[in-house]
């Protein structure tokens, strides 16, 4: 099937749906966002930075559209998003001042942010490694308080995440949730490739347990072809399953990238 436009067509990447903002919502789902956007404008007067670019990042949070679309819709990704904000404050803070990592307030702010952010996304748990890896090197005077920093919330969110959770009876949530980005990628290449062999063909309705991959794919939406994916197929084999995206991604690079981009650039602009 021919593809009809190349990546997404400038109307497209002008258009956001803004109807969710002519509803009420509670004005508390803006506490968060004032809140983060407030401590940054502050540290940036605290490191005395021109008043000029405080402006203009002021006006940019004020005008930029996604801050406003999704300042009435508080989700656990949003949540999340803030609090990595809040996060590289601190790090910013502890790699120009080794020594606030002896700061009570400092600490107990860190400990909060790096459990919250696992908390509502499991991938902060790399993001929380990886940081507790680096800054103890960096920070050698005070390595000790640094670890501890980043292994006190990891021990938490382990209590939560187990424990705590299989006493409440807690269900995992689907690993399906990781996968938008191949499954938007084989559903396109399905779609569009002419000269698509049968053996990819094959692949991807393994992966794909729908009879109407062409119809039920949205290149601006995601959950769709997610919601058909095959979780069993992927969890079983997930490096042959690594290995097959890749090389999709090698033979078609364009249509890889059309994708990418029709299912995240509303995130960009």
């Amino acid at each position: 099937m021919k593809n009809p436009n190349t990546i997404c067509s400038i109307k497209q990447l002008l258009k956001t749906d803004f109807r969710f903002s002519k509803f009420p919502f509670p004005k508390k789902y803006l506490n968060p966002y004032c809140f983060t956007f407030s401590i940054i404008i502050y540290y940036m007067a605290r490191k005395n930075i021109n008043i000029k670019f405080r402006i203009l990042t002021l006006m940019f949070f004020m005008f930029f559209p996604i801050f406003g679309f999704y300042s009435v819709w508080l989700t656990k990704d949003i949540v999340f998003s803030l609090c990595i904000t809040l996060i590289t404050i601190g790090i910013i803070e502890l790699l120009d001042n080794s020594k606030v990592i002896t700061n009570k307030k400092y600490i107990v702010f860190m400990i909060s942010l790096l459990f919250l952010s696992m908390l509502f996304r499991k991938n902060g748990v790399y993001i929380v490694a990886l940081l507790m890896i680096l800054l103890p090197i960096y920070n050698k005077k005070y390595w000790k308080k640094t670890l501890l920093v980043f292994i006190i919330p990891i021990i938490l969110f382990k209590l939560v995440d187990g424990p705590i959770r299989n006493t409440l009876n807690i269900p995992n949530g689907s690993s399906v949730e990781m996968y938008s980005i191949p499954a938007q990628q084989m559903a396109r290449i399905y779609k569009y490739e002419d000269n698509l062999s049968e053996e990819y063909k094959t692949k991807i309705e393994k992966y794909i347990s729908a009879d109407n991959i062409e119809q039920i794919y949205d290149p601006l939406l995601s959950d769709p072809i997610k919601a058909k994916l095959n979780e069993n197929a992927i969890n079983n084999e997930k490096i042959e399953f690594l290995k097959f995206i890749i090389e999709l991604a090698i033979k078609y690079p364009a249509t890889t990238f059309e994708s990418f981009t029709c299912t995240t650039y509303r995130f960009f602009y």
